[in-house]
């Protein structure tokens, strides 16, 4: 043997040594492939559970399994959080009446699932006949924890929990507060992206989303600037945004005050969700000093948005906790309430 023949045999030895190789997916997938090789060879070829290890440091890909642990193991070295630190989980209906989140691996790896669901980390633990696949946002917090059973040496998914209360929006202790969070926003989506006549689009919110899987991958940013004789809204993120309009004027019999609950989150994340807010516009007025939102039995604080170049318009904004009681809005003077209005509260 020479001696590029002795390096590499010491090399492919090393490779093997280090790879965590499934020996019995590599073999059943080996013999797959068998009968049509066989037709073009003398000697039959036989793999060992030992020489597996070999055969995947030079073909590997060609099979189809990943180096370094393959699909069925830990996604990186990043550690992922295995206990729930959300102050809210709620299990996940796997009955087939819903199709957002079905962490099935019947017909997919773990890693094929943590990618279809943007898993920044997930880490996959076998023990004995149960399996547990758990889904980790960038910060290693848990999202998901999804458990196995195995049946005929397939996985069978048997149960699933999530962060989450049944509602897009993530918990934190200002959540009723407008405005910006820890994410930069996104720029202003359709009409609002180049504005109209020149007049600036102001950011009314930022806020990050609980995905179906629980994690936390995205946010999405809500603007608002007038267009022509009314306001437009866009609500969303780059390739994905809904935009809806709203009065400038008092000249219907709401004093153009618009329940606007049904573009705070996408539509898409409300599928199969609960509206956890009311969110209320109304154009400014003469006289005006507030806005006010009272659900139940407490009352909630609006702000009022403008802008120099909107040439003295402005809109007053409020949002506040939906749990499908009453809502009632005032846009209140001095001495006065100038509009009062019970409001029934939409979500789409």
């Amino acid at each position: 043997m020479s001696r590029i023949e002795d390096r590499l045999t010491e090399a492919l030895g090393h490779e093997a040594e280090a790879l965590d190789v499934d020996a019995r997916r590599l073999l059943a997938a080996t013999r797959e492939r068998l009968p049509a090789r066989r037709a073009h060879r003398r000697t039959p070829v036989v793999l060992t559970a030992g020489a597996a290890a070999l055969v995947v440091a030079v073909a590997g890909v060609g099979l189809g399994i990943d180096r370094l642990g393959g699909d069925d193991r830990v996604a990186s070295d990043r550690p992922v959080d295995t206990v729930f630190t959300c102050p809210e989980q709620q299990a996940v209906d796997l009955s087939g009446a819903q199709d957002e989140f079905v962490p099935d691996l019947r017909d997919r790896t773990p890693a094929q699932v943590a990618k279809e669901n943007r898993a920044p980390r997930w880490r996959f633990d076998e023990d004995g006949d149960t399996a547990r696949l758990y889904l980790g946002n960038a910060d290693g917090t848990l999202g998901s924890i999804s458990t196995y059973t195995r049946r005929d040496d397939t996985w069978v998914l048997s149960q699933s929990t999530v962060c989450g209360n049944g509602s897009p929006a993530t918990p934190t202790s200002d959540g009723l507060r407008l405005g910006v969070r820890d994410t930069e926003p996104h720029p202003p989506q359709n009409a609002l992206a180049t504005g109209d006549r020149g007049l600036t689009p102001i950011l009314v919110d930022d806020r990050s989303v609980y995905d179906y899987s629980g994690l936390v991958t995205r946010h999405r940013s809500l603007y608002v600037a007038p267009c022509g004789t009314r306001f437009c809204w866009s609500s969303g993120q780059p390739g994905s945004a809904i935009t809806t309009q709203s009065p400038t004027g008092s000249r219907d019999a709401r004093g153009g005050l618009r329940d606007l609950s049904g573009i705070f989150f996408l539509a898409d994340d409300m599928v199969g969700r609960d509206q956890p807010f009311v969110f209320l516009a109304i154009p400014d007025q003469p006289g005006a000093t507030a806005f006010e939102v009272t659900a139940g039995s407490e009352v909630y604080s609006g702000a009022r948005l403008t802008d120099p170049s909107w040439g003295g318009r402005a809109v007053w904004v409020a949002l506040a906790p939906y749990d499908g009681s009453s809502v009632r809005a005032e846009l209140r003077g001095v001495d006065a309430v100038i509009v009062g209005q019970d409001v029934d509260v939409t979500d789409d």
